[in-house]
């Protein structure tokens, strides 16, 4: 009975209440949402099988669709090559234990 006392002057507030309730949450989940990618986009190109991995799917995909598993796996090698130097070593600058070791 206390709350239908008050009901006609909260009612209008509840839109706007919950309007400020999800645009806090948005704000607080879209830098946490960028920092998780981005771990996982390092811990990809960090881990050599993990990269081979999904080169060698992706190069599988593609070579299923072009119909030769042939054509797949040169795919598939050429596309562990360009991100094993591009995006690993040249862009993130990680490199292997026994690359370190060798110079």
């Amino acid at each position: 009975m206390f709350l239908l006392l008050f009901a006609p002057a909260i009612t209008p507030l509840v839109p706007i209440i919950a309007i400020v309730v999800i645009i806090g949450k948005v704000i607080y989940f879209i830098p946490t949402f960028c920092r998780m990618v981005w771990r996982v986009f390092k811990l990809i190109h960090s881990d050599m099988r993990v990269l081979c991995m999904t080169d060698a799917a992706l190069g599988a995909l593609a070579g299923y669709y072009l119909g030769s598993a042939l054509i797949g796996g040169f795919i598939g090698a050429g596309l562990g090559w360009v991100n094993y130097q591009l995006v690993s070593v040249r862009w993130l600058k990680l490199v292997s234990v026994q690359m370190q070791q060798e110079e």
